[in-house]
């Protein structure tokens, strides 16, 4: 194989690959929860809360998710957790209802509203939000045993990390078998 064939083979390798983006991951770990009540209380533990979005929230930001819409980003993924149940799109009939984020000049969540939900075939409501002012989690049930557990002004920390995309296993492949054909035939010659 000569050289232009093997450029023109690696070429259409490299340009066979997904182009696929960094998404970044937003993780809030709120503090312990300090006031609970009811039959479940005792079992929450805190809020945490795992977004994945397509592309980095910018300085100065607002992304928002609220029953009328979305604007200011794609979120890929989320996760909301208080301990005993998790939220999340596999969750049953879960839905993240309000996502409201706001960043600072630096790009870091310092104002936020997340709000999960979920009603469970009993008709009991299972409901966990999260605010700088407040963390809360609770299980209202239609026969009246409802439990709470929340924190209150004291709210969590937001960290982020930006996952960079490896290359298709595909195309390296593709790439790895074309340079061992590549080595093989100038070997031969040589």
């Amino acid at each position: 194989m000569n050289k232009a064939k093997l450029v023109t083979l690696l070429a259409a390798v490299f340009c066979s690959v997904s182009g696929a983006s960094a998404s970044t991951v937003y993780t809030y770990t709120g503090n312990p929860f300090t006031d609970r009540t009811g039959t479940l209380g005792d079992f929450y533990q805190e809020v945490t809360i795992s977004l994945t979005f397509a592309q980095p929230l910018g300085p100065l930001h607002l992304y928002s998710q609220t029953p009328s819409g979305t604007s200011g980003g794609t979120l890929l993924d989320w996760q909301l957790s208080d301990g005993l149940f998790d939220f999340g799109p596999a969750f049953f009939g879960g839905s993240l209802d309000n996502c409201v984020l706001f960043t600072d000049v630096s790009g870091n969540i310092v104002v936020w509203l997340a709000d999960a939900l979920a009603i469970s075939s009993d008709g009991s409501l299972f409901h966990d939000v999260s605010t700088p002012s407040l963390d809360q989690a609770g299980l209202f049930g239609t026969t009246g045993q409802d439990s709470n557990a929340s924190v209150q002004n004291s709210p969590g920390t937001w960290s982020s990390v930006t996952l960079v995309p490896e290359p298709g296993s595909l195309g390296l492949m593709l790439i790895a078998v074309a340079a061992g054909f590549a080595w093989r035939r100038k070997r031969a010659r040589g």
